[in-house]
Protein backbone atom coordinates (compact mmCIF):
# COMPACT_ATOMS: atom_id res chain seq x y z
CA UNK A 1 0.00 0.00 0.00
CA UNK A 2 2.81 2.23 1.07
CA UNK A 3 4.82 1.44 -2.27
CA UNK A 4 1.13 2.55 -4.20
CA UNK A 5 1.07 5.80 -2.81
CA UNK A 6 4.69 6.45 -3.59
CA UNK A 7 3.98 5.78 -7.37
CA UNK A 8 0.64 7.42 -6.83
CA UNK A 9 2.46 10.65 -5.71
CA UNK A 10 5.25 10.99 -8.15
CA UNK A 11 2.94 10.54 -10.59
CA UNK A 12 1.08 13.75 -9.77
CA UNK A 13 3.48 15.81 -8.53
CA UNK A 14 5.63 15.51 -11.76
CA UNK A 15 2.68 16.57 -13.97
CA UNK A 16 1.45 19.23 -11.20
CA UNK A 17 4.47 20.88 -10.78
CA UNK A 18 5.20 21.75 -14.34
CA UNK A 19 2.35 24.07 -14.08
CA UNK A 20 3.06 27.67 -15.59
CA UNK A 21 2.04 29.67 -12.41
CA UNK A 22 3.09 27.11 -9.81
CA UNK A 23 5.62 29.48 -8.28
CA UNK A 24 2.77 31.70 -6.81
CA UNK A 25 1.16 28.58 -4.51
CA UNK A 26 5.06 27.86 -3.61
CA UNK A 27 5.44 32.18 -2.50
CA UNK A 28 2.12 31.62 -1.03
CA UNK A 29 3.07 28.97 1.39
CA UNK A 30 6.57 30.74 2.24
CA UNK A 31 4.64 33.47 3.12
CA UNK A 32 2.62 31.60 5.40
CA UNK A 33 5.75 29.70 6.96
CA UNK A 34 7.59 33.55 7.15
CA UNK A 35 4.53 34.76 9.20
CA UNK A 36 4.96 31.73 11.06
CA UNK A 37 8.05 31.57 11.84
CA UNK A 38 8.63 34.47 13.08
CA UNK A 39 5.60 34.56 15.28
CA UNK A 40 6.99 31.24 17.13
CA UNK A 41 10.60 32.86 17.40
CA UNK A 42 12.70 29.45 16.59
CA UNK A 43 16.29 30.06 16.76
CA UNK A 44 17.23 27.43 14.81
CA UNK A 45 15.54 26.11 11.38
CA UNK A 46 15.94 23.39 9.12
CA UNK A 47 15.13 23.75 5.80
CA UNK A 48 15.47 21.69 2.46
CA UNK A 49 16.56 22.85 -1.11
CA UNK A 50 14.13 21.58 -3.16
CA UNK A 51 13.49 18.84 -6.23
CA UNK A 52 11.31 20.05 -9.37
CA UNK A 53 7.95 18.45 -7.61
CA UNK A 54 8.89 20.17 -3.95
CA UNK A 55 7.53 23.30 -2.81
CA UNK A 56 10.69 26.00 -3.32
CA UNK A 57 11.39 27.59 0.12
CA UNK A 58 14.24 29.00 -0.81
CA UNK A 59 13.38 32.22 -0.46
CA UNK A 60 11.46 31.66 2.93
CA UNK A 61 15.70 30.39 3.78
CA UNK A 62 17.31 33.64 2.85
CA UNK A 63 14.69 35.43 4.47
CA UNK A 64 15.08 33.48 8.02
CA UNK A 65 19.05 34.33 7.64
CA UNK A 66 18.13 38.04 7.05
CA UNK A 67 16.60 38.01 10.25
CA UNK A 68 19.41 36.26 12.41
CA UNK A 69 17.77 33.10 11.95
CA UNK A 70 20.18 29.90 11.84
CA UNK A 71 19.30 28.04 8.58
CA UNK A 72 19.90 24.45 8.17
CA UNK A 73 20.08 22.95 4.99
CA UNK A 74 20.72 18.85 4.58
CA UNK A 75 23.70 17.29 3.10
CA UNK A 76 23.83 13.53 2.26
CA UNK A 77 26.83 12.29 2.87
CA UNK A 78 26.46 8.41 1.32
CA UNK A 79 24.06 6.44 3.81
CA UNK A 80 23.56 9.41 6.06
CA UNK A 81 21.97 12.77 6.34
CA UNK A 82 23.52 15.61 7.86
CA UNK A 83 22.54 19.39 8.56
CA UNK A 84 24.90 22.24 7.47
CA UNK A 85 24.63 25.87 7.55
CA UNK A 86 22.91 27.12 4.43
CA UNK A 87 25.95 28.64 2.67
CA UNK A 88 26.31 30.21 -1.04
CA UNK A 89 27.02 28.92 -3.76
CA UNK A 90 24.95 26.18 -3.96
CA UNK A 91 26.35 22.44 -5.38
CA UNK A 92 24.62 19.83 -6.50
CA UNK A 93 25.09 16.88 -4.73
CA UNK A 94 23.54 13.40 -4.22
CA UNK A 95 20.34 12.51 -6.43
CA UNK A 96 20.93 15.98 -8.26
CA UNK A 97 19.88 17.68 -5.33
CA UNK A 98 21.11 21.38 -4.42
CA UNK A 99 23.54 21.82 -1.40
CA UNK A 100 24.98 24.05 0.76
CA UNK A 101 28.92 24.83 0.02
CA UNK A 102 29.57 24.53 4.27
CA UNK A 103 30.69 20.84 4.98
CA UNK A 104 30.57 21.51 8.74
CA UNK A 105 27.60 19.12 10.28
CA UNK A 106 25.72 20.76 12.59
CA UNK A 107 25.86 19.64 16.44
CA UNK A 108 23.09 21.68 17.74
CA UNK A 109 19.50 21.53 18.62
CA UNK A 110 17.37 22.14 16.01
CA UNK A 111 14.04 23.87 17.52
CA UNK A 112 12.28 23.30 13.90
CA UNK A 113 12.17 21.48 10.84
CA UNK A 114 10.27 21.50 7.69
CA UNK A 115 9.82 18.20 5.82
CA UNK A 116 8.81 17.63 1.85
CA UNK A 117 6.56 14.73 1.49
CA UNK A 118 5.12 12.62 -1.58
CA UNK A 119 2.01 11.71 1.07
CA UNK A 120 1.22 11.04 4.89
CA UNK A 121 -1.38 8.84 6.41
CA UNK A 122 -3.62 8.83 9.33
CA UNK A 123 -0.70 8.51 11.58
CA UNK A 124 0.14 11.74 10.46
CA UNK A 125 3.66 9.98 9.35
CA UNK A 126 5.73 11.00 6.41
CA UNK A 127 5.42 8.63 2.93
CA UNK A 128 8.73 9.82 1.56
CA UNK A 129 10.94 8.72 -1.10
CA UNK A 130 11.80 5.63 0.92
CA UNK A 131 15.65 5.91 1.66
CA UNK A 132 14.71 6.71 5.24
CA UNK A 133 17.15 9.34 5.37
CA UNK A 134 15.37 12.17 7.50
CA UNK A 135 13.77 9.23 9.39
CA UNK A 136 17.22 8.40 10.80
CA UNK A 137 18.39 12.20 11.08
CA UNK A 138 15.80 13.62 13.37
CA UNK A 139 15.50 10.44 15.68
CA UNK A 140 19.21 10.81 16.88
CA UNK A 141 18.68 15.07 16.50
CA UNK A 142 19.15 16.23 20.38
CA UNK A 143 15.37 17.16 21.25
CA UNK A 144 12.47 16.53 19.20
CA UNK A 145 12.39 19.87 16.91
CA UNK A 146 8.30 20.67 16.02
CA UNK A 147 8.39 19.25 12.36
CA UNK A 148 5.72 20.73 9.28
CA UNK A 149 5.75 18.67 6.17
CA UNK A 150 5.09 20.13 3.13
CA UNK A 151 3.76 19.79 -0.28
CA UNK A 152 2.23 21.26 -3.12
CA UNK A 153 -0.96 19.09 -3.18
CA UNK A 154 -1.78 16.22 -0.04
CA UNK A 155 -2.05 12.77 -0.43
CA UNK A 156 -3.61 11.33 2.51
CA UNK A 157 -3.80 7.41 3.48
CA UNK A 158 -6.55 7.08 6.33
CA UNK A 159 -4.95 3.60 6.20
CA UNK A 160 -1.80 3.30 8.92
CA UNK A 161 0.94 2.71 5.95
CA UNK A 162 4.00 3.92 8.20
CA UNK A 163 5.82 2.68 10.91
CA UNK A 164 6.79 4.06 14.34
CA UNK A 165 10.31 5.51 13.00
CA UNK A 166 9.24 6.99 10.20
CA UNK A 167 8.71 11.23 10.94
CA UNK A 168 5.78 12.48 12.35
CA UNK A 169 4.24 15.97 11.64
CA UNK A 170 3.42 18.47 14.34
CA UNK A 171 1.59 21.02 11.29
CA UNK A 172 1.30 20.26 7.02
CA UNK A 173 0.62 22.44 5.05
CA UNK A 174 -0.11 22.87 1.20
CA UNK A 175 -0.95 25.61 -1.28
CA UNK A 176 -3.65 23.11 -2.29
CA UNK A 177 -5.34 19.59 -1.12
CA UNK A 178 -5.61 16.37 -2.51
CA UNK A 179 -6.33 13.09 -0.33
CA UNK A 180 -5.93 10.15 -1.08
CA UNK A 181 -8.85 8.34 1.22
CA UNK A 182 -9.88 4.61 1.09
CA UNK A 183 -8.23 4.24 -2.40
CA UNK A 184 -10.97 6.86 -3.27
CA UNK A 185 -9.27 9.73 -5.10
CA UNK A 186 -11.14 13.18 -3.55
CA UNK A 187 -10.57 16.39 -4.40
CA UNK A 188 -10.39 18.47 -1.33
CA UNK A 189 -10.61 22.01 -2.88
CA UNK A 190 -8.85 23.04 -5.89
CA UNK A 191 -9.25 26.79 -5.83
CA UNK A 192 -5.58 28.85 -5.40
CA UNK A 193 -6.06 29.29 -1.21
CA UNK A 194 -3.67 27.72 1.44
CA UNK A 195 -4.43 24.86 3.55
CA UNK A 196 -2.82 23.14 7.28
CA UNK A 197 -3.29 20.52 9.09
CA UNK A 198 -2.36 20.24 12.58
CA UNK A 199 -2.49 17.14 15.12
CA UNK A 200 -4.95 18.44 16.76
CA UNK A 201 -7.17 18.22 14.02
CA UNK A 202 -10.69 16.21 14.36
CA UNK A 203 -12.19 13.37 11.39
CA UNK A 204 -8.91 14.83 9.33
CA UNK A 205 -10.98 18.13 8.32
CA UNK A 206 -9.15 20.50 5.89
CA UNK A 207 -8.99 24.40 7.30
CA UNK A 208 -7.97 27.64 5.11
CA UNK A 209 -5.53 29.54 6.75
Amino acid sequence: MKTKIRNFAKKHLKSYSQKPNIWLHDKRVSQFLLHWICAQKPKCVLLYLPMPHEINLKSLAFELKRKKITVLVPKVNGEVMEAVSLRLPLRLGAYKISESSSFTPYQGKIDLAIVPILGFDSAMRRIGFGCGYYDRFLEGNVGKPYIIFAARFLIFSRQNVTHDHDVRADLIVSSRAFLNIKGKRQNGNYRSRSYYLNSDCSHWVISRF
